[in-house]
């Protein structure tokens, strides 16, 4: 019997071996992403003295980690451009996601937001987003972050994960941070989707988003250490 249920864990852990492969590699450093939405066209305001102008507002709600959920991810930092980066400027970073859980999950995949409105702008529209984070071990408010987008009227943005398959994004990113001068930083990579609701008018707009719960699983190393430039200096 126990050499029947070693046989059976043996068999399990092919199977996922087997599973485990790159569907997808992202470029985004080819192309300027397309972000910008549309808006209705003003209309006269009532006076009929100019146009009516207004702002926007929106919602953003989370969930919290939980062990028993099944879904889960991973993000890696595989590589940071030269070892190097001055945190001043771009430099450029692969991140490997990579669904860690149990069961297959869906991301967005595509690097623009633009190309998912509807024609007609005053339309509402859903979408996803994939937000990819770097942030500064041991810094408060020290991140970069690069987003995916992905709507299901869209099926090519969209992709569906099987547990141990991932994707790569290569991407460029900039620290929101200020240093006088370093020699090192630790940077450690994090994620989070969102499923957001878009709705303009000629005046207003109004973004609402919810965390759809994916358990972040830590990958070791959980932090990749890079050698730092100092701001001022150029190469």
């Amino acid at each position: 019997m126990r050499i029947a249920g070693l046989v059976v864990v043996i068999l399990l852990a092919s199977v996922a071996a087997a599973a485990a492969q790159e569907v997808q590699f992202i470029d985004m450093t080819l192309e300027p992403q397309r972000v910008a939405l549309k808006f209705p066209p003003p209309v006269l305001s009532p006076s009929g003295k100019g146009f009516t102008v207004g702002g926007g507002g929106g919602s953003v709600g989370d969930c919290a980690p939980d062990i028993r959920d099944p879904h889960g991810a991973t993000v890696h930092l595989d590589g940071v451009d030269g070892q190097k980066i001055n945190p001043a400027r771009p430099f450029v970073v692969e991140f490997r996601f990579i669904n860690s859980g149990r069961l297959p999950i869906s991301i967005p995949v595509s690097p623009h937001l633009s190309d998912l409105q509807p024609a007609d702008p005053s339309v509402p529209f859903t979408y996803l987003d994939l937000g990819l984070v770097v942030r500064v071990r041991d810094a408060l408010g020290s991140q970069a972050s690069v987003r995916l987008y992905g709507s299901e009227n869209h099926s090519e943005t969209i992709r569906v994960l099987k547990p141990g398959e991932w994707i790569r994004i290569k991407a460029n990113l900039k620290l929101d941070l200020e240093l006088p001068s370093c020699t090192s930083l630790k940077l450690q990579p994090g994620f989070w989707i969102h499923s957001n609701r878009f709705h303009a008018t000629a005046s207003n707009f109004q973004l609402d988003s919810m965390g759809i719960c994916v358990n972040q699983i830590p990958m070791p190393p959980p932090t990749q250490t890079v050698m730092c430039e100092r701001p001022h200096e150029r190469p």
